[in-house]
């Protein structure tokens, strides 16, 4: 999804990091199974390079479960900072494939 964010990159992360607890994750290895996970992918130009925040999402460029909706969402012509545009990595993705299981309706939701 994408939003208007008024939070500080920081605040951002602990708040979704409070929404995965709340939901039941919980960190049994690095990389391993959960039951959600919730990313800063973009927040507009920023790029932070700290040990417990990357911006942008350092996995962008190889993932085309990011790549596709960012395109639907921003457009092809879209820059990542520090990247190409999407078009460009969706191009290099090309042997990868995604197929959508279930599209779900959310805009009648709310947020607690």
């Amino acid at each position: 999804a994408t939003c208007i964010c008024t939070e500080e990159p920081r605040q951002l992360l602990a708040e979704l990091q409070a929404i995965e607890q709340a939901m039941g994750r919980v960190k049994v290895r690095h990389w391993g199974e959960r039951c959600i996970d919730l990313d800063i992918i973009q927040m507009g130009e920023q790029a932070i390079d700290d040990i417990d925040l990357l911006i942008p999402h350092p996995g962008i460029s190889e993932r085309l479960f990011v790549v596709e909706p960012m395109i639907e969402l921003l457009g092809a012509d879209h820059k990542v900072p520090g990247l190409d545009d999407l078009g460009t990595l969706r191009h290099e993705l090309k042997h990868h494939s995604i197929s959508l299981c279930q599209d779900i309706d959310i805009s009648g939701a709310t947020v607690a």
